[in-house]
């Protein structure tokens, strides 16, 4: 239904549906296609299987199959045939610019909007994965798990950034340069992240404010949250588990090495405390300077500050 559709010299094209302004226009060969809209499927001539919803949706593949394109531009750049095949883009401009990457699915308004030859990224969230059109070589970051409201949204450096795992509203939203690997589930986790690696962060805000720090563990809401004073931001090797551990307002020097473990457990406004242990509610909560210090069980070593080697059990 529409003018100038299947307007090509059909040759076993069975079972296709066709709605709106040349819409599978070009037509020769494909079978069980659908395309409802302006220009929907334009391009198709031997593809089998495919979707097309919205103008422009999938607009200049010919061959490729089983892909789904809900929403306008959905998919509109798709132009490899045999390797994209099965790419799932739904929502306003979803993967508009995708050309060859394979394996991706894309949920979303603007979601992967730009991204162009990467494989196997999995993006549900209105504008996330959204920027990464900085180079080719971002361009082609693969086999990232993207879940939320702009996460991994930020403007990156043009590096490769692969098998990230982002859930949450503005998880991982950075400008991303060689974090491979990186895991941040929470509202904001490692928001603020451009250059760490190894980063894990589970919680609200967990490592919100960590930069460029690496092989930090955080688990918990607010978990190592407020490391933006100074240098602090590359505090790095930190392990904090627990609601508000290692939550104070650190500020200057880096803080590196520590273990602590429990609800409020090294939580004061730290610079430079380092190799420091603490097991238990509250352990080592009041230390802000304080290198090497042990704090093992419920209130331990809590109104320590500044002093360093010293054991509480």
């Amino acid at each position: 239904v529409g003018n100038s559709i299947m307007r090509g010299v059909l040759n076993g094209a069975l079972n296709n549906t066709a709605v709106g302004h040349v819409a599978l226009t070009a037509l020769t060969g494909g079978t069980y296609n659908v395309a409802l809209g302006s220009h929907a499927g334009n391009a198709i001539t031997g593809g089998h299987n495919n979707v097309a919803i919205g103008t422009n949706a999938l607009l200049v593949s010919t061959t490729a199959d089983e892909c789904i394109a809900i929403g306008k531009d959905a998919l509109a750049a798709l132009n490899h045939a045999s390797t994209a095949d099965g790419t799932v883009a739904i929502g306003y401009s979803a993967l508009a610019a995708l050309t060859s990457g394979a394996s991706n699915t894309a949920i979303g308004f603007h979601a992967g909007k730009v991204h162009t030859t990467g494989g196997g990224n999995t993006i549900i969230g209105h504008g996330a994965f959204s920027d990464t059109d900085v180079g080719s070589l971002a361009l082609a970051s693969s086999n990232n798990t993207v879940i939320g409201v702009d996460a991994m949204a930020g403007t990156w450096s043009n590096v490769q950034t692969d098998s990230c795992v982002a859930i949450g509203h503005s998880a991982l939203v950075g400008a991303l340069y060689n974090v491979d690997g990186t895991v941040a589930i929470g509202a904001s986790a490692l928001a603020a992240l451009t250059s760490g690696a190894g980063n894990l962060a589970i919680g609200y805000g967990a490592l919100k404010e960590n930069v460029d720090g690496s092989r930090n563990m955080a688990i918990g809401y607010g978990a190592m949250d407020e490391t933006a004073g100074g240098n602090a931001d590359g505090s790095s090797d930190n392990i904090f588990i627990g609601f508000d551990s290692g939550g104070g307002d650190w500020h200057d020097t880096a803080s590196l090495n520590n273990v602590a473990i429990g609800n409020y457990t090294l939580d004061a406004v730290m610079t430079g405390a380092s190799y420091n242990v603490a097991v238990g509610f509250t352990a080592l909560s009041e230390n802000t300077t304080g290198i090497s210090n042990v704090g093992i069980g419920g209130y331990a070593g809590m109104a320590n500050t500044t002093g360093d080697y010293n054991v509480a059990i």
